[in-house]
């Protein structure tokens, strides 16, 4: 081998080391905005748990409250329990986060409801 084949060869191999780095670099990125969503994913999978147990406090009868703790099992395995690689986790997280969030907004209303409703009872009661 000659030197300038040397050298061209070692040419290429430093292009492909910044290539592989530059890749590298990208999918640390992705990891940790897999992991900063994932994160949020839990937050408001936790204050959509809370709000349903609240909710669940105030429903009537111990068949309600099973059948609705059945149901939030359920969703809770089926939504996090897949998991896709990089772009499809993304994705499905940003989708399921704004699903938690529109349902966490009508579980909010649906416990002030509530609320109201117990407040007016114990007023009638008195």
């Amino acid at each position: 081998m000659g030197d300038n084949e040397q050298i061209d060869q070692v040419i290429r191999l430093k292009e492909e080391w910044i290539q592989k780095n530059e890749e590298l670099s990208d999918i640390e990125r992705e990891a940790r905005e897999i992991d900063q969503l994932s994160e949020e994913l839990a937050d408001w999978t936790r204050k959509e748990r809370q709000l349903r147990e609240e909710i669940l406090f105030f429903s009537e009868g111990t068949k309600a409250r099973k059948l609705e703790e059945q149901r939030m099992d359920q969703l809770y395995h089926e939504k996090l329990g897949h998991r896709y690689l990089f772009q499809d986790i993304k994705e499905s997280y940003v989708t399921y986060i704004q699903k938690v969030k529109q349902e966490v907004s009508m579980l909010e209303k649906e416990y002030q409801i509530a609320q109201k409703n117990e407040m007016s009872d114990d007023y009638a009661k008195n």
